[in-house]
């Protein structure tokens, strides 16, 4: 089993931010309003080509106003065009309201689906050695934004490690997100019962890429990581 120490370590935690992609709107003009009510009735009806043509219309007439960009990616997210499209459009609403957390939020969760992670990761003086993805409550989108985050910083070039840390049950395995067979993860490595070689996978499709699943399920880790 190879085990080479990783450059960046991923650790995968249960203790945030949500994936909300449509930030609350505020501002903007009554003719832009008019508009985006009518592209999102289109969007509501099903009628995603005739929203996109329209949002794309709007975002040209209005090349500096947040909401049609942030219409523009919805649309294109309804529609169902690449990634890459989504990430340029909400990234665009994004630079114009710097002083919306949600469409930050949004502009990073999308950027990350289309595998634009060049972010400190790669940039910062020292390098990042390790990050913690966790959340204040389940279900908020941690592990598909690690594992994002894990696939893009390992496709630049990155010796990635991403670790389970979801020791309680009730949680959705990192090793059924990923397709991975069952075996020994943090839980056995923590308790001795298994070797860092042992818990070390390489994941097929991404040679770059390694984990350590959470092993176990475990009422109270707390009491294991203390001891």
């Amino acid at each position: 089993m190879h085990a080479a120490v990783p450059l960046l370590t991923l650790l995968l935690g249960s203790a945030g931010c949500g994936e909300s992609q449509t930030p609350a709107r505020t501002g903007g003009s009554t003719e832009t309003l008019r508009a985006l009510e009518s592209i999102e009735r289109l969007l509501d009806a099903g009628r995603t080509e005739e929203a996109l043509r329209a949002a794309e219309a709007c975002a040209r007439s209005r090349p500096d106003d947040a909401l049609a960009a942030e219409m523009l990616g919805r649309a294109r997210m309804a529609a169902r065009t690449p990634a890459a499209d989504i990430a340029d459009a909400y990234a665009r609403a994004a630079d114009l309201r710097p002083d919306s957390p949600g469409l930050q939020n949004a502009a990073g969760i999308t950027a990350m689906q289309a595998g634009r992670v060049e972010i400190a990761i790669t940039r910062l003086t020292p390098a990042i050695r390790s990050v913690v993805i966790s959340s204040a409550l389940p279900t908020e989108g941690r592990t598909t934004v690690a594992i994002h985050l894990a696939h893009a910083a390992a496709a630049m070039g990155q010796r990635v490690l991403l670790v389970d840390g979801h020791l309680r049950s009730g949680n959705v395995p990192l090793h059924t997100a990923l397709n991975l067979a069952e075996g020994p993860g943090l839980s056995h490595l923590l308790r001795g019962e298994a070797s860092l070689q042992e818990v070390i996978r390489r994941i097929d499709w991404e040679s770059s890429l390694y984990v350590i699943s959470g092993g176990d399920s475990l009422p109270d880790p707390t009491r294991l990581l203390t001891s």
